[in-house]
């Protein structure tokens, strides 16, 4: 189901709506694209359901067709959505940047403040050759959600001189949010 939406996250009844993916102008008309899209966010969604316990899933994505593609009866009129505001920004596949086919989070925030945008690229979806180096396509959007919907830390570096595990003490440290979140611990007697 296609909702338009003004590219506002939200949760109701386990169910992630208002959730806009915008494909740039530059990107080639396909069909199997749009294709491919339903179907790696649907697997996505089961994903998101089974890992969270059947807490969250993908309710209503709205995907925004760039104006340089042919008009269709099927596509609905965009009343808010923008490129600009959208939560995940499918470009064409460019091969002279750092990570050419592969997903990654504009964050802007500490840890906990959410992402900005999600970048995808029409060939993350249409060349199974390309090699993911965070395994199936579901897996690496679910990944990438937490990213963007919950501004977790990256949990491998960009670069081989990127070393952020390590802290200005020289100690390797797990990826999270924070040392000073506080608790007590519970023992469950099943």
């Amino acid at each position: 189901m296609l909702v338009l939406t003004d590219g506002k996250m939200t949760i109701t009844d386990n169910a992630y709506t208002g959730i806009t993916i915008a494909i740039h102008k530059d990107v080639p008309e396909n069909a199997l694209l749009l294709s491919k899209i339903e179907t790696a966010f649907t697997k996505a969604s089961q994903f998101l359901y089974e890992a969270t316990r059947r807490r969250a899933y993908f309710g209503e994505i709205t995907v925004l067709i760039p104006q340089t593609w042919q008009d269709k009866s099927i596509y609905d009129d965009a009343r808010m959505e923008t490129y600009g505001t959208s939560d995940y920004r499918l470009e064409a596949t460019d091969t002279t940047t750092q990570f050419v086919d592969n997903p990654f989070t504009l964050r802007l925030g500490t840890c906990g403040i959410p992402g900005k945008w999600t970048h995808l690229t029409d060939g993350f979806f249409l060349d199974d050759s390309i090699p993911l180096d965070m395994g199936a396509l579901e897996k690496v959007l679910v990944h990438e959600w937490g990213h963007l919907r919950f501004g977790v830390f990256d949990e491998y570096p960009l670069s081989p001189n990127q070393n952020f595990y390590v802290t200005s003490a020289g100690m390797v440290e797990s990826s999270r949010c924070s040392l000073a979140n506080t608790g007590v611990y519970y023992y469950m007697i099943v």
